[in-house]
């Protein structure tokens, strides 16, 4: 069995929020950059053609990997954001400092768990 989630984005709503902030119109053209180059790169020998309900290498993580280094480190202070909320310390001023010279990337997961990328 599997499972499935369905998002919906009434479109008038999506275009009012890109037009008033500019740091969610940066990620989100970015993040369609990336899922675009994944749909249309996807395909044998080096990964199954994409369906209506798959489409190879387009887990969030996949693609902010390869985003520009300036919207991982918007992603990564917006993670941080959260993790300095439930904790602090030397820890999390050392993850903050390589995600400003794109050392690490850190993302908060569909499931809310934060995680660091190398």
């Amino acid at each position: 069995a599997s499972s499935c989630q369905l998002l919906s984005v009434h479109g008038s709503s999506l275009c009012e929020c890109l037009s008033v902030d500019m740091l969610v119109r940066e990620v989100a053209g970015e993040y369609g950059k990336q899922f675009h180059k994944s749909i249309i790169s996807a395909g044998p020998p080096h990964a199954p053609w994409p369906s209506d309900v798959s489409v190879p290498f387009t887990d969030y993580c996949d693609l902010v990997v390869c985003m520009h280094k300036e919207v991982q480190q918007i992603i990564g202070r917006v993670a941080l954001g959260q993790l300095a909320a439930m904790r602090s310390g030397r820890a999390i001023e050392h993850l903050r400092e390589e995600v400003e010279v794109s050392k690490s990337i850190v993302v908060v997961t569909g499931t809310g768990a934060i995680i660091r990328l190398v």
